[in-house]
């Protein structure tokens, strides 16, 4: 888990005028679902008294890292990069017996599941909220319409409050413009009858785009996680035996083990002299970091589903603040059409600007020891990236664009601002314009976290 900055929550205060957003205020909402297991190794140096103790989501470290991101962690240092061992601190920027922890494990128990005052509907897709506009005065939602598939029988639920649309950063704004909550104009155009204009319902669709690079790893790697021979198949099935069996082993890694944060004008990092040029501030604060180093068990080409035939270490840069932001509209008012969405990544200059200091960052790195000796720079395979060293800024923005990819952290549709500031919820999370409605998940974001969005997602519904 990865909260991100303190400094992020503190603009959320400032953007909604809502202080109960702030750090100081909302940081008691991470430890209250937090449940800490601590780790030997890091015993000395954590604090665990402001760590959660007895919340639904286990947090932690890994029982071991593998070599060849333990070897990023010391270059890191090396480099300039400070350590530390806990990210989620007042000061700046985990999975549980080698278990994912995702928000199903940690909430549907089976002791939750069997509460008579809860049903969960599998394989079922909200189609629209239904809202009361007979009455005179404002709409009012109660209760939303569901069905299996497009040809199955269609349901309905009533709610005896109020409807929670936590369906994320996508699909949360798709079901409100089918529910005719959106620009009046989009909305007739696809012929949706509009209940309420609400034109911002998915603008500022922000993500976190990633640049992947690999290099020849002189050793071995576990990167018969997805076999590629009969030797790799072999060993995946012992992996997951001794997984099954021990919860260790390849198969117990969330594969991206280690990462840093960093700022792009870091002047020990990216010193005046070789980096020049003034790129704008995109951080929500002087403490907070604008791009995201990590390490991998093995380097991959998109998004894992092709494997290197060679052993390699993966090195990745995220852009963390972008200032780009895309939309998301409908592509018809049939509810199985999936929303048409333009991300419009690297629309302002001074993200890829970013992106390109941030290889510049990896490219040092992998030139550092330890992790050097691990490297074999002589390599020259084209389909490693050892041969990108030699490009320059401009030739490097060329392939960033060409292979830039998601890391799956979109946010910002359903905004939380003042509407005249392209709002669509309020601070409570109150739908603009209708009664009976909250939004509860990544869209709501005001601006998106220098960080990972899952688990500040698990604690945008402030409960006491």
């Amino acid at each position: 888990a990865q909260y991100g900055a303190p400094g992020d929550f503190d603009e959320w205060a400032r953007i909604t005028g809502d202080d109960s957003w702030a750090w100081a205020n909302f940081q008691h909402y991470f430890r209250k679902i937090e449940k800490y297991v601590p780790n030997p190794t890091y015993a000395k140096e954590i604090n665990a008294a402001a760590k959660g103790s007895d919340g639904p989501v286990k947090v932690g470290y890994f029982t071991s890292l593998h070599p060849q991101c333990e070897d990023f962690v010391t270059t890191c240092t090396n480099v300039d990069i400070p350590f530390s061992s806990d990210f989620n601190t007042s000061s700046g920027t985990r999975d549980d017996q080698g278990e994912r922890v995702s928000s199903e494990s940690a909430y549907f128990t089976k002791e939750v599941l069997a509460r008579p005052n809860l049903v969960v509907a599998l394989y079922a897709q909200v189609t629209r909220i239904l809202f009361d506009t007979k009455a005179e005065g404002t709409p009012r939602a109660i209760g939303i319409e569901f069905a299996r598939s497009e040809n199955s029988p269609q349901y309905r639920a009533y709610a005896q409050k109020e409807v929670i649309l936590s369906a994320g950063a996508i699909h949360s704004p798709h079901i409100l413009l089918l529910s005719g909550i959106g620009d009046t104009g989009h909305l007739r155009d696809v012929k949706v009858d509009v209940v309420h204009d609400l034109p911002s319902v998915g603008s500022r669709l922000v993500d976190h785009p990633v640049m992947d690079l690999a290099f020849k790893d002189r050793g071995t790697t576990p990167k018969y996680i997805r076999p590629n021979s009969l030797l790799e198949a072999f060993k995946f099935l012992s992996a997951g035996f001794l997984y099954l069996t021990t919860r260790t082993g390849a198969l117990s890694t969330n594969v991206a083990e280690a990462a840093a944060f960093v700022r792009s004008d870091d002047p020990k990092l990216f010193p005046p002299d070789e980096y020049p040029e003034k790129i704008k501030d995109t951080t929500s604060a002087k403490d907070s970091p604008d791009l995201e180093l990590f390490s991998t068990i093995c380097g991959y080409k998109d998004h894992g589903r092709y494997m290197y035939p060679h052993h390699t270490v993966g090195l990745h840069v995220t852009l963390l603040r972008p200032a780009s932001a895309g939309t998301l509209r409908l592509k018809s008012s049939n509810p199985w059409d999936n929303p048409l969405m333009d991300p419009r990544y690297l629309a302002e200059s001074e993200d890829i600007q970013k992106l390109v200091r941030g290889v510049r960052l990896l490219f040092k790195i992998s030139k550092a020891e330890p992790l050097a000796s691990r490297i074999d720079h002589s390599n020259t395979d084209p389909i490693l990236d050892h041969g990108l060293l030699q490009k320059s800024d401009e030739e490097l923005a060329e392939v960033i664009r060409e292979r830039l990819s998601t890391l799956y952290h979109p946010a910002g549709t359903c905004r939380m601002a003042p509407r005249q500031d392209g709002g669509v919820v309020d601070s409570e999370l109150r739908v603009y314009g209708v009664q009976g409605l909250r939004v509860c998940d990544a869209s709501v974001y005001p601006t998106i976290v220098s960080g990972h969005t899952a688990s500040v997602s698990l604690r945008t519904l402030k409960l006491d």
